[in-house]
């Protein structure tokens, strides 16, 4: 896919979680998690844009309501994972794509981070 058009939202959420920046176990403590996604398409939409931002932003808002104000590693969606950034840009992405089957866009990354210095992002071209 050559996608031609792109659309962006950020947003953000505060959620907690045990990871130290070394990797280890550390005392539970909260961030405000800055959450960028990016949809693509090679075409616009009948208005002429690659997807409404509202209802990706939308999308994006309800999926991290249930992450928001909760420790990620007691949630059931990262209970699994490490509940780093990396661990919630990929369920993120899995969720969104999920969402944008039978779509004219496709959901190309993800973008987490919870340092104001380090962004993570996962993302990788579906078939």
């Amino acid at each position: 896919m050559n996608d031609l058009y792109a659309v962006q939202v950020d947003v953000h959420f505060d959620a907690s979680h045990r990871l130290a920046e070394d990797g280890s176990a550390a005392p539970v403590h909260e961030h405000r998690w800055r959450v960028s996604v990016c949809a693509a398409s090679e075409q616009l939409d009948r208005i002429a844009i690659v997807v409404d931002f509202r209802k990706l932003r939308q999308q994006t808002d309800e999926l991290l309501a249930r992450l928001s104000g909760r420790v990620l590693e007691e949630t059931p969606e990262l209970a699994q994972t490490d509940a780093s950034p990396v661990a919630v840009a990929e369920w993120l992405l899995r969720r969104l794509r999920v969402l944008a089957v039978g779509e004219v866009y496709r959901i190309t990354t993800v973008t987490v981070g919870c340092d104001p210095r380090v962004d993570f992002t996962v993302g990788a071209p579906e078939g």
